[in-house]
């Protein structure tokens, strides 16, 4: 069932995404609501700011690894599903064509 497959990707992406790390981060490392410090934003540049290099670059791969996974686990379904349907055409179905086509050229 590949179409069931593609829809479980689709949700488990949206649900990866929406995990705020530098939150998550900024909570457990530096014991701050990144929120109500710097911008106000909860993305790498003001965990730097706010609460350290160690924390941003915790922010940073967390936020990397969110968008990667999903993608690379859809090119692997991709792949996967693909080969099962599509294979290269043999020899023998390649020259029944081609009769076809000269037979048809001919008539």
């Amino acid at each position: 069932m590949p179409g069931l497959q593609g829809l479980g990707l689709v949700c488990a992406a949206y649900l990866i995404g929406s995990i705020p790390f530098g939150l998550l981060v900024a909570q457990a490392v530096g014991r701050v609501d990144i929120r109500r410090y710097g911008s106000g934003n909860i993305g790498t540049a003001n965990v730097l700011r706010t609460v350290g290099k160690r924390a941003a670059l915790l922010t940073l791969l967390g936020d990397l690894c969110k968008g990667l996974f999903p993608a690379l686990a859809a090119l692997i379904n991709t792949a996967t599903n693909t080969s099962q349907v599509t294979q290269r055409p043999t020899n023998s179905l390649k020259r029944s064509i081609h009769r076809e086509r000269v037979n048809k050229n001919c008539m």
